[in-house]
């Protein structure tokens, strides 16, 4: 710490070496907290970094200045979202960063330019702010609250020093897309409204268009945390608009910049290939419908994992397994006997001591949706078969055979039963 306080006296315009040194030296315990506690040690006023979802992750100190965004940190540990969309309004809007004499932020990865900004919402507490980058997107902000203090020679430089240490610690958390696959991680958690309200801005800002999502179940029970990750890390390399991530020891792969229309030929394929990486560390792989609105992502991710979990495809598609996935997911809470009518069982029964057909009769004719003339047709008998037949059904069930409610809870029964009967068989 002696280390850290000289270096807090230098006011040469050169950031001396022993703050060089204190700073790589914190880098090296990967912490962010022990990196903004070196920055403090140099300019002794508050601190803060956030992340792209703008969630506080440390301040310094935990007092209130008078300054209505810093108070508000402070109060609640997070600002609101109108207060921070009109704070960030303020920080990057190009008349200040021209006042600042800012040259713009760097088209690389890692920190862009330091600047100044003394106006705006914030305007009582004058502030430097430095941007960290990925491919030119801001995905994080350090900023140096200057209350009454002066500015100082190397405070600038002393702040993008930070930020490269800030972007460090970041890709040595994972890949360059780290900060967006948090962000992806909070959509898929249904976080606050706030926080995915966030999320769903730092995703959209770098892609937009509709989006899917690929889930990858892996059936090594022990290993499944070790494969998702292992599975996620090289994802990138079949398409650039994607964000991968690791949830509930699911790979979670979600697919930008699809076409509203559907899920084309050109998208298939960018699932496909990504299905195929996953299903060599044993991942069954289903697609999500397509959607627009991000902050139904977590709605989207249940719809392929369900899927995933009762596919038999290399790649199986929500649409292609409708309504399967709600009989797995009720299956695994109670006992499908509870919605299965049981006439039908009545029926099998009826069908093997007459030896009738009735059992498939209204299998068919409720599968048809009621269309007498299909139903004839799929069963390959005249359609006065078929009318007799249905008699006989309301005859001997009591079942009235153009009451489309009833009907309908008979091919849900029916869809149930056929699940039930391919998972017995399957654990044969």
């Amino acid at each position: 710490m002696e280390r850290q306080n000289n270096a807090v006296n230098n006011n040469k315009a050169a950031i001396s070496p022993d703050l060089y040194k204190a700073f790589f030296d914190t880098l090296a315990q990967n912490d962010l907290s022990a990196l903004v506690q070196t920055a403090w040690e140099y300019f002794g006023k508050p601190i803060m970094i956030t992340d792209n979802n703008f969630k506080t992750i440390e301040l310094f100190p935990n007092k209130h200045i008078g300054d209505e965004v810093w108070d508000e940190i402070v109060d609640k540990r997070m600002l609101s979202f109108e207060l921070t969309t009109r704070f960030l309004a303020s920080l990057t809007s190009p008349a200040h960063r021209k006042s600042a004499g800012t040259q713009g932020n760097s088209t690389l990865s890692g920190a862009g330019k330091a600047f100044r900004v003394s106006s705006g919402l914030a305007d009582k507490c004058p502030r430097l702010i430095c941007p960290i980058s990925v491919s030119g997107h801001p995905v994080a902000f350090a900023a140096v609250f200057l209350q009454e203090r002066e500015i100082r020679e190397g405070d600038h430089e002393v702040l993008e020093l930070l930020s490269k240490c800030i972007y460090i610690n970041l890709s040595n958390k994972g890949p360059t897309t780290a900060p967006l696959s948090r962000a992806f991680n909070d959509l898929l958690k249904n976080s606050s409204a706030t926080v995915s309200q966030f999320a769903a801005n730092a995703i959209s800002s770098q892609y937009s268009g509709s989006y899917c999502i690929l889930a990858g179940v892996f059936n090594i029970e022990d290993k499944k945390a070790d494969c998702a990750q292992y599975a996620v890390d090289n994802l990138s390399r079949f398409s650039s608009n994607l964000i991968a991530t690791v949830y509930e020891n699911i790979a979670v792969v979600l697919f930008c910049g699809i076409s509203g229309g559907g899920l084309d030929a050109k998208s298939y394929d960018r699932c496909y290939q990504a299905a195929m990486h996953l299903a060599k560390f044993g991942a069954r792989c289903a697609v999500s419908s397509i959607f627009e609105e991000l902050g139904s992502a977590h709605v989207y991710f249940e719809q392929a994992r369900l899927t995933a979990e009762i596919g038999k495809k290399p790649l199986n598609l929500y649409e292609e397994n409708a309504p399967t996935q709600l009989f797995a997911a009720l299956c695994k809470h109670y006992s499908p006997a509870a919605f299965i009518d049981r006439v039908l069982d009545e029926m099998l029964k009826y069908d093997c001591e007459n030896n009738t057909r009735y059992y498939e009769t209204l299998y068919t004719y409720c599968l048809s949706f009621c269309n007498r003339d299909k139903c004839a047709e799929k069963l390959h008998v005249h359609r006065n078969t078929l009318l007799y037949r249905l008699n006989k059904i309301e005859e001997k069930f009591k079942i009235p055979v153009n009451d489309e409610s009833r009907l309908l809870s008979l091919s849900i029964s029916f869809l149930f039963k056929d699940f039930i009967s391919e998972k017995a068989l399957e654990q044969e």
